[in-house]
Parts: structure tokens; C-alpha cells; sequence
């Protein structure tokens, strides 16, 4: 959660803010693959954990958005970027609410995509060439192509429940 702050504070204002943004997004999307990993082989896994990650995982995603708003993406299609990620979580935690314990698909839209989407959009915005378009046309595309996975997911999510209910 603190890379995403460290995150978006780097996108709205500090020099080359853009590639530090993206570096950080991606050492964040790092770090969040190994915790588990380590939990796991310590045999520190447990409940409590789990709630943690997946809430602080919840906000670090909000936090990637904000990081692409406060680069210079459209604020309504920010909007609409977080609403798909939330969207497509909640759905997953409503099949495992609703008792199917075991959510065996995987989507376009899973976390590891959702980072490697934002930082790729935020390294490019910030190292385009003069004649390949403005920071802002690659952080907007970034943010429509994060949107539109983000559908795409909610859609592969809702027809496995469908049939799995």
C-alpha cells in the first residue's frame, strides 16, 4: 500500500516522475507476489494474512489509478479504471461469500495484469519520443486498455459463476 502512495505522489509531481512512478508500481506488484510466497514457505499463512493482502491489495490497485489521474489520464475514465477493478474483486469474494470455495477462473484482468498494465502505461508516458504521441494520449490509452481488460475479466468471472451456481 505504501508503493502505491509512494506511487502516486511520484506521478503528480516530482522530475521524471513518470518512470519513477512506473518503477515503483512494478517493485510493488514485486513485492506483493513474493509476500505470500514467503508466507507460505515459513508457514506463516493464515487468516489474518490473508484479509490483509487482499484488502491492502484492493488499495494499492485504487492507489495504481490514482497514480495514472494524477499523471494526467481523464478523471471520469479513472473512474471508470477503479470501478472495474473493484468491480471485478468483488465479484470473486461474492462466489467465495456465496460458497463456492474454490474460484477456478482466471482472467484477463488479475492483479499481475492490472500492475504490469498501469506501470507499462505510466514507463511509456514517460519516456515517449517527440512524434509518438503526448504523455497524456499514453496515459488515457493506458487507462481504456486497463478499463477494457477490466471488462473483459468481469465479464469471464460473471459466466463461470453463472455456471457454477
Amino acid at each position: 500500500m505504501l508503493a502505491g502512495l509512494a506511487a502516486g505522489a511520484a506521478a503528480s509531481s516530482l522530475p521524471g516522475r513518470l518512470v519513477l512512478a512506473a518503477v515503483i508500481v512494478g517493485i510493488s506488484g514485486v513485492a506483493d507476489g513474493l509476500d505470500g510466497a514467503v508466507a507460505t514457505l515459513t508457514q506463516q499463512s493464515g487468516r489474518r494474512g490473508a484479509v490483509l493482502d487482499a484488502v491492502c491489495d484492493r488499495f494499492s490497485d485504487l492507489l495504481f489509478v490514482l497514480a495514472l489521474w494524477a499523471a494526467g489520464a481523464p478523471s471520469l475514465l479513472a473512474v471508470a479504471v477503479a470501478a472495474g477493478f473493484v468491480m471485478h474483486e468483488y465479484i470473486r469474494a461474492t462466489a467465495r461469500g456465496a460458497g463456492l470455495r474454490k474460484v477456478t477462473v482466471i482472467t484477463v484482468s488479475e492483479r499481475p495484469t492490472r500492475v504490469i498494465v498501469v506501470a507499462a502505461f505510466l514507463l511509456a508516458a514517460g519516456t515517449v519520443p517527440a512524434g509518438l504521441g503526448s504523455p497524456a494520449a499514453w496515459l488515457a490509452a493506458g487507462a481504456w486498455c486497463a478499463l477494457g481488460l477490466s471488462l473483459i475479466g468481469i465479464v469471464q468471472l460473471t459466466a463461470w459463476l453463472y455456471r457454477s451456481l
